[in-house]
C-alpha cells in the first residue's frame, strides 16, 4: 500500500498512503489529542479577550458612574469602625 489511495475521500486520509481505517490507534489518538488541545487553547484565548473587553468597559464606563455610591459605602464603613472603638462603660455608675 505504498501508492496513494485514489478513491478515498479527503476526510478519510491520514496521510498519502493511509486512510482512517488503516491508521493505528496511536495515530488516531494523537490527532484527536492535538485537535482537543488546539480547541482548548483557542477557548482560553477567547475567554481572556472577552474578560479584557469586559474589564475595559467596566473600568471606563460603569465604574465612574458608581464611584459616588462606592465612596459613600467606604465612608459608612469608616464610621462603623469608629463606633466599634467606643467602650460602653467608660464612666461606670456608682
Amino acid at each position: 500500500m505504498d501508492t496513494p489511495i485514489k478513491n478515498a475521500d479527503k476526510g478519510e486520509l491520514v496521510s498519502n498512503n493511509k486512510t482512517i481505517y488503516d491508521a493505528t490507534a496511536f495515530e488516531i489518538f494523537w490527532r484527536n489529542f492535538l485537535a482537543g488541545l488546539a480547541r482548548t487553547l483557542g477557548g482560553i484565548i477567547l475567554y481572556l479577550i472577552l474578560f479584557l473587553i469586559c474589564g475595559i468597559i467596566i473600568s471606563q464606563i460603569i465604574l465612574p458612574k458608581f464611584m459616588p455610591l462606592i465612596n459613600e459605602f467606604i465612608n459608612a464603613g469608616k464610621i462603623l469602625q469608629n463606633v466599634g472603638n467606643i467602650t460602653p462603660n467608660r464612666f461606670p455608675l456608682p
